[in-house]
Order: structure tokens, then C-alpha cells, then sequence
């Protein structure tokens, strides 16, 4: 009996003991499969996690790579850009050297030739004002008439401006213009200028029937008629002090003037282009001369205008004797 209700109860001890087995095995094992479940969807998830936030690092580094190459391509760009400037800016500076020395060189070789023309003309008396005009006046006489007329050119520029006014020639009053003296006058420049006043002359050499440099008596009459004007061709045939003054004299009671051009002009001309060429011998008007010239001015009376146009009559005051000097 005892040993029944032992084994029963040793069973029941038993039974309990499973059951308590059970039962804690039971409640071990749900928290178990609990926690192994949420680890399963914990991993899930962030694999998930995971792969979304790879996906936004993939894209932010495509971003950052794009910006990187862009930012790349442009410091690429602006170097070529400054390479590109750093070689125009040279070449240009090369350029602009090589057309400095050839500027240089130009000038130097041009003064060298003025230099030289200034030697060969012989001329006593011409300022440095007027000199500076040498190789213009050759280069114009090159082309519009004849490098042996340079030194009578600069002359005439002695006189009329000492190579300081814009009108060197003082030729306005070919254009009929009144007289420039300081300034342009008609004239754009000063080469513009010099271009009228030789061509000018050039025309009363012509008309006074000039051969050559050294053709001085037909000179003066030409320089008396550059500045007296085409009339004075007609009225007279040559030059001496005594017709220039007829002439002007002539003139002033016609046009009601004080003042008609410079009497004894080539003169003063002369005291740049020949001073020992002796006037004196073309004082000598005979009474033939005298009865020619008469019978000229009246057959140009009736054919020309006291103020004929494009001809260089020079109304001004007599030439201060002390400038020429």
C-alpha cells in the first residue's frame, strides 16, 4: 500500500514534473519562436532598409559624381579658356613689338632720308619747323611735279609760316577761302594743305614757263604770280619790283582795298632759296615793256575778274620783312 501510493505519488510527482517540463518548455519556446520571428522581419526590414539607402547612396554619389565631372569639365574649360587668352595676349604683344620696332625703324630710316634730302638742298636760313617738312614736300613733288623744286617749296613754307601753322603755304585763298594763318583754313590737315600749296606753285611755274631749279628770273616772276594771283600771268610777261608794284597798285583801286599782296615777294623767297641771286638787273623795265603791259591789262580787263576764283590772290599784309630773317 505504501508502496502504491509512493508510486502514485511518484507518479504524480512525475506527471507534475513533465507537466512543469512541458510548461516551461512551452513558455520557453514561444518567447523564442517570438523573438526568432521579429529577428526575421527585423533583417527583412533592414535589408530592405538597406537596399533603399544603397539605392539613395547610389544615386547621391551618381549626383556628386556629375557634379564632380562638371565642376571638372569646367576647370578644364576656364584653363583652356586662360591658355587660350595667355597665347592671344602673347601674340598679340609680339604683334604689337614687332609692329612697335617696325615703327621704329621706319622712323629712324625716314629721318636718315630727311637728314640726308636736308644736306643735299644747300639751304641757309630754314628753321627746324620748316625742315620737318623735308620729306613730306619730297614725297608730294615725287608725285605731283619734281623732287628738284623741294628746296623752293620749303622756302615758300619759310615765308608764309616758318613750318608752324596747319596752312604751311597759305594757300586758302586758291580755294577762295579767305587766308588759313594759323589754322587748317579749308584744309583737313596739314599735309592736305602742303598737297594745295604745291600744286599751286607748281601752276605758276608753268604758266611763267619755268625749266628747271636754277631758271631763276622765270622763278621770281612765277613766285610774284603765286602770290598775286592768275591775273598777274596776263598783265605782265616778267618780274621786277616796279611792275609787282604797278600791278598791286592796280589791284588796291579796282578792289578798294589798302592792301594787295606782297610786293617784292619772290625776294623775300629768295632770301631762303638763293639769297646772292641779285635782283637789281630785273628793276630795269624799258618803256616797250611798259606799253606791252598796258595793252595786256586792257585786254584782261574785259575778259577777267578782279577776284578771279581758285587763284591764289593773297589779300593780306605786306610780308614783315623781319620774319624772313
Amino acid at each position: 500500500m505504501i508502496i502504491k501510493e509512493a508510486v502514485t505519488v511518484a507518479c504524480c510527482y512525475g506527471a507534475a514534473i513533465n507537466l512543469c517540463t512541458i510548461a516551461i518548455l512551452a513558455s520557453e519556446r514561444q518567447p523564442y519562436e517570438e523573438t526568432y520571428d521579429v529577428s526575421i522581419f527585423n533583417e527583412n526590414q533592414t535589408r530592405i532598409e538597406d537596399s533603399e539607402h544603397l539605392d539613395v547612396m547610389t544615386k547621391m554619389k551618381i549626383k556628386n559624381q556629375k557634379k564632380t565631372q562638371k565642376a571638372q569639365k569646367k576647370t578644364w574649360e576656364d584653363y583652356q579658356e586662360r591658355q587660350k587668352k595667355k597665347v592671344e595676349e602673347e601674340a598679340k604683344k609680339v604683334e604689337e613689338e614687332a609692329k612697335k620696332k617696325a615703327e621704329e625703324e621706319a622712323k629712324a630710316q625716314e629721318e636718315a632720308e630727311r637728314k640726308e634730302l636736308i644736306e643735299s638742298l644747300g639751304q641757309i636760313g630754314l628753321s627746324d619747323d620748316t625742315l620737318k617738312w623735308t620729306l613730306e614736300v619730297h614725297k608730294i613733288n615725287q608725285e605731283l611735279w619734281d623732287t628738284q623744286y623741294d628746296a623752293l617749296v620749303l622756302s615758300v613754307i619759310q615765308l608764309e609760316s616758318g613750318g608752324k601753322a596747319c596752312d604751311l603755304m597759305q594757300s586758302s585763298e586758291s580755294l577762295g577761302e579767305a587766308p588759313a594763318g594759323y589754322s587748317c583754313g579749308a584744309f583737313e590737315d596739314e599735309k592736305t594743305a602742303l598737297r594745295q600749296g604745291i600744286t599751286v606753285l607748281k601752276n605758276a611755274c608753268a604758266q611763267a614757263g619755268v625749266q628747271n631749279k636754277d631758271d631763276y628770273e622765270k622763278i621770281a616772276y612765277a613766285l610774284q604770280g603765286y602770290n598775286f594771283g592768275g591775273r598777274w600771268f596776263l598783265d605782265y610777261d616778267s618780274y621786277s619790283k616796279n611792275n609787282a608794284q604797278e600791278f598791286s597798285n592796280k589791284m588796291k583801286k579796282k578792289l578798294h582795298t589798302n592792301v594787295y599782296g606782297a610786293v617784292g615777294y619772290p625776294e623775300y623767297v629768295f632770301k631762303y632759296y638763293n639769297p646772292s641771286y641779285d635782283f637789281s638787273a630785273l628793276d630795269k623795265v624799258d618803256s616797250e615793256d611798259k606799253e606791252n603791259t598796258s595793252s595786256k591789262e586792257d585786254t584782261s580787263s574785259t575778259n577777267q575778274s578782279d577776284k578771279p576764283s581758285n587763284e591764289n590772290i593773297a589779300i593780306e599784309n605786306q610780308v614783315d620783312q623781319e620774319n624772313t630773317n
